[in-house]
């Protein structure tokens, strides 16, 4: 979900970060520290980026796209160590970054589910791993990085910033210039000076918002949270998705009539299963937002914020999505408020389980599912990686579909409930609702 800052909101920051200086983390990058990283052991952190390579790409070739890579982004060069019982980011010269590289010939599906498993250390190094897969159908550069350097847009500048190193070795075509942007380390500390004004200014809204508000979780009768490095069965997940043919149509003609956003109806749909299924009339979800300024619109790092925002079930559908855009848009006014700090007013703690305030997230992501092949309606089955939030709720918007996922805890929800709820979501995004 985006809704960034306006010009002027910032002032002007370096574009080059001081190598070798302690910065203080962003207000973003401390956020997601509390609520993932309090268990070294879980893979919660983990991203992943896939990358095709020309053929028969030579190995020091290989290195030297990531050392233009890492070269062009500082984040690709922070280390992050303990100062007491804080944690600071330096960023390194590019000199100084070391291009581990580890060569395999195997399937790049099967190393890319096997590594998004492993979790990616925060301190004692720089926090990605990149293997180099050789396969006969094609090779790989697989990173995995720790989420505290990146986010999805990051993610998608990485991808298209390695298309452009790779044209310029293989094929001549010019390199562009580093678009001018702050450094994400200086932005960090800019960000990290201005919060507690900003955090005590928006409490007021923040506390009338969620006033009296339970929060929202799947039922856990008899079963305990999971202990730091103890797996248990809820840390494991499992999915269910489904494909819609001729869902972006039919998304837009409900949009159209509730006068909405695509994604406001979504939210209002989601939250009439699931709070049917909750047995309650309100939810609280959790919804990413990109937390960028116009300045960072290209800069890699961790920007991005989890909003929660309350929606209330009305008697009828158009009701409960008006009041869901409405609402979206309450939060999103206040979006600056980090979640860490609102759960800890809140009299929660961010490492609780569940989740504290809601233990319910949900999305909309553009382009093709990893989990529903092209050719199938609907897939289900375990996920290969730790599970944070008892339920996820995800909508892929491909071309000429929409594609349904659920992620769930397989501890807290059966497959044919999952299927029940996810039915129940589907069945709302038709010509008849």
């Amino acid at each position: 979900m985006r809704r960034d800052r306006q010009p002027g909101d910032a002032p002007e920051l370096p574009q080059v970060p001081r190598v070798g200086q302690p910065y203080p983390l962003s207000p973003q990058q401390r956020r997601f520290a509390a609520f993932y990283l309090a268990d070294a052991t879980r893979s919660w952190a983990n991203v992943q980026l896939r990358l095709a390579l020309p053929a028969a790409a030579d190995t020091e070739l290989v290195r030297t796209v990531l050392r233009l890579l890492v070269a062009r982004h500082p984040s690709l060069r922070t280390r992050f160590t303990h100062d007491g019982e804080e944690v600071r980011q330096t960023v390194a010269a590019p000199a100084d970054v070391p291009l581990d590289l580890v060569e395999r010939h195997a399937d790049p599906a099967s190393v890319a589910r096997e590594l998004i498993a492993v979790p990616v250390p925060l301190t004692g190094g720089l926090p990605y791993v990149t293997h180099l897969v050789r396969h006969p159908a094609g090779d790989e550069l697989v990173l995995v990085l720790n989420h505290m350097v990146t986010d999805g847009t990051s993610q998608e500048i990485l991808r298209t910033d390695f298309a452009h190193i790779t044209g310029h070795l293989w094929d001549g075509a010019p390199l562009p210039a580093v678009p001018p942007a702050p450094a994400y380390a200086e932005y960090a500390r800019h960000r990290s000076a201005a919060e507690p004004a900003e955090s005590e200014r928006l409490w007021d809204f923040w506390q009338n918002e969620l006033a009296g508000v339970r929060p929202t979780c799947l039922p856990r009768e008899g079963i305990a949270a999971p202990r730091p490095g103890q797996d248990t069965e809820l840390t494991k997940g499992a999915f269910t998705a489904l494909r819609l043919d001729a869902g972006p149509e039919r998304l837009a003609a409900l949009a159209a009539r509730h006068q909405c956003t695509s994604f406001g109806v979504l939210m209002g749909l989601f939250t009439r299963a699931l709070t049917a299924r909750l047995e309650r009339d309100d939810a609280v979800l959790l919804v990413p937002t990109t937390g960028r300024e116009p300045a960072t619109a290209t800069v890699v790092g961790n920007f991005h914020n989890i909003l929660p925002v309350r929606v209330r079930r009305a008697e009828d559908l158009a009701g409960t999505v008006r009041g869901a855009q409405a609402a979206l848009a309450r939060s999103l006014d206040h979006q600056w408020m980090q979640l860490d700090h609102l759960v800890e007013r809140l009299g929660m703690h961010p490492a609780d389980d569940p989740y504290p305030l809601s233990s319910v997230l949900f999305n909309a992501i553009p382009g093709a599912s990893p989990l529903l092949p092209a050719d199938a309606a609907e897939a289900a089955g375990p996920l290969p990686y730790d599970v944070r939030y008892d339920l996820m709720g995800v909508v892929r918007t491909e071309a000429h579909s929409l594609v349904l996922e659920l992620h769930y805890r397989s501890a807290l929800m059966t497959p044919d409930s999952a299927g029940q709820l996810l039915q129940a979501f589907a069945a709302q995004l038709t010509p008849q609702s």
